[in-house]
């Protein structure tokens, strides 16, 4: 084979490559357009440590409430405002994250039909007592057209969460 039919060759097997997907993976987001999911904030989170004060090395008890609307615009922009009214987040994603120093703990779960989940989250004992920082997510996905079409999603933090002593 010849310099320039190897080069042809080369060309033409780059060409195929980039246009037929090597995997299920890549097809399905090339049939998405490349936009994955529209990501909306609806969701209001609230997450309460059932103590003040936890030991390092127990396990910390958080509860958590997802309700319908979120207390600000569903585009993100920050704009707060009290809903007319609230209903509860079933089968929502949840999770709750706590910051102690160098160390992050977290806990995980999926809320009831009341918008509730109690979420544990094993304390390191090698952590920094002190006042731990908290945050706390919901997350729901909604796929309807082979693509995520939908992501709801809510948040909540909190600089004063629980105190951790040894």
């Amino acid at each position: 084979m010849g310099w320039r039919s190897l080069v042809v060759t080369g060309l033409a097997a780059a060409v195929v490559g980039a246009l037929v997907p090597a995997s299920g993976v890549q097809a399905a987001a090339l049939s998405c357009g490349g936009t994955m999911a529209t990501t909306v904030n609806t969701f209001h989170v609230e997450a309460k440590p059932r103590k003040k004060t936890y030991r390092l090395g127990s396990t910390a008890i958080i509860d958590m409430k997802v309700t319908r609307p979120a207390h600000q615009d569903p585009a993100g922009e920050g704009n707060q405002f009290d809903p007319p009214m609230s209903q509860a987040a079933e089968n929502v994603n949840v999770s709750v994250g706590v910051y102690l120093g160098d160390f992050y703990m977290y806990g995980v779960g999926v809320t009831d039909e009341n918008g509730k989940a109690t979420l544990k989250v094993k304390l390191n004992p090698k952590a920094d007592p002190g006042m731990a920082r908290g945050e706390a997510a919901a997350r729901a996905f909604y796929n309807r057209g082979g693509c995520p079409d939908i992501e709801e999603e809510g948040y909540a933090q909190y600089g004063k969460f629980f105190t951790a002593t040894n």
